[in-house]
């Protein structure tokens, strides 16, 4: 199922930045040591 939307978020889940998203995929920069949260919004 392709990916509509994708952000990056914070603790409380707020949306910080948006995902590159490309059909079934998206591009995040990881720093090491690092939560990271995001969510993703699928098409359908």
């Amino acid at each position: 199922m392709p990916i509509k939307h994708g952000w990056e978020t914070n603790a409380l889940e707020d949306n910080q930045a948006p995902l590159a998203v490309e059909g079934r995929s998206f591009t995040l920069q990881l720093r090491p040591h690092g939560i990271h949260t995001v969510r993703i919004i699928m098409e359908g």
